[in-house]
């Protein structure tokens, strides 16, 4: 069927009209695969959202860890008392933030954790919203194919 007549059905359809004479004819009801893709199009517009904000996350996951080791490695300010001989601390002993934190496997744990949410997360993330890209696109395809059966049922029942 060419494009006018599903574009003229689509019109009927959306104008309730039915076929003279055949009170009982029903146009075919895509209702049901309407309400999944509204479903899923709220639950993709957060997917998205998780997405970006994810990716974002973790950037300055990145950015944030420089800082944290920075600090965790500053020495502790000390005491200091005034003397014959200037100003010194008072204890000998110097003490570091993270004293006893292994600042030499942050940035590694960091990567893994990165890695691990791409796997984990943002790729069966990509892999629904594809499925759902194709899903939109297939139901395009059925709408097309619904539309030229019923204009076709129509013509062949007002005929009769």
């Amino acid at each position: 069927m060419g494009g006018f007549s599903r574009f003229m059905e689509n019109v009927k359809q959306a104008f309730g009209c039915g076929i003279a004479g055949e009170k009982d004819w029903v146009p075919t009801s895509n209702k049901r695969n309407q309400a999944m893709l509204k479903e899923c199009k709220t639950f993709a517009m957060g997917l998205r959202s998780l997405h970006a904000d994810l990716l974002a996350w973790g950037n300055s996951v990145d950015g944030g860890m420089v800082t944290i080791k920075a600090v965790l490695e500053m020495q502790l300010p000390q005491a200091h008392d005034e003397g014959l001989m200037g100003c010194e601390p008072l204890g000998t002993e110097i003490l570091v933030v993270g004293q006893n934190v292994r600042t030499d496997i942050l940035p590694t744990s960091v990567e893994e954790m990165k890695e691990q949410l791409a796997t984990t997360v943002l790729e069966p993330i990509t892999k629904w919203l594809s499925g759902y890209r194709i899903t939109k696109e297939r139901n395009k395809k059925c709408m097309k194919i619904r539309l030229d059966v019923d204009s076709q049922a129509r013509d062949a029942t007002a005929h009769t």
